[in-house]
């Protein structure tokens, strides 16, 4: 105030605008950097609140998926009689469409999991073929290759040298932790 009046403040000024986004940009900065320093409890956070709506989402993705359906078999199927009501012809129409979507499900997985079975069975017999042919591309690799300069006269023999055995076998076991640990997610975040 002065002499009793008050000091009004002109938000059209252009250096007002200036200093409120300077003041919008430096809280973001603030937040990022809140959230930068303890990223093991945001992330912790996050996924807890995506476990929590993990059902509201697989409910929302269902139903924009099925939804088509339903108003094709509403307006198709029941929208022409009279004698039905809206209501019961909506409730007729999602189960219906949840028929469809089962059979058509069940239908997927009956043509894709024998050829699934298939293809493992064709790989489990010609597994020892592909090694073999592996085996010997890589001996003729190792043979040639001129950073080895002879030193070993086979694959099997570089890998013993550089104790590769251990190595993937590491490898496997920490890969088998990783597959089981998103695995474990995905079914969490769909369940």
């Amino acid at each position: 105030m002065l002499r009793g009046k008050m000091i009004k403040i002109n938000w059209n000024n252009k250096y007002t605008t200036i200093a409120l986004y300077a003041c919008i940009v430096l809280a973001i900065a603030v937040v990022g950097l809140m959230i930068g320093l303890n990223i093991k409890y945001f992330i912790g956070y996050i996924s807890a609140l995506l476990r929590a709506f993990s059902p509201i989402i697989t409910g929302m993705i269902i139903a924009y998926i099925c939804n088509p359906l339903l108003t094709l078999c509403e307006r198709l199927l029941f929208s022409r009689s009279k004698k039905i009501k809206p209501n019961t012809s909506r409730l007729l129409s999602i189960v219906l469409t949840y028929i469809i979507v089962f059979i058509i499900v069940l239908l997927f997985a009956l043509l894709i999991v024998p050829q699934i079975i298939s293809s493992y069975n064709d790989l489990q017999s010609k597994f020892s073929y592909y090694l073999a042919t592996a085996q010997g591309w890589a001996d003729d690799l190792i043979r040639e290759f001129p950073i080895f300069n002879g030193k070993y006269a086979s694959f099997a023999e570089f890998l013993e040298a550089n104790n590769f055995t251990e190595r993937f076998t590491d490898f496997i076991a920490d890969s088998y932790e990783h597959i089981k640990a998103i695995t474990l997610f995905v079914v969490d975040f769909g369940g």
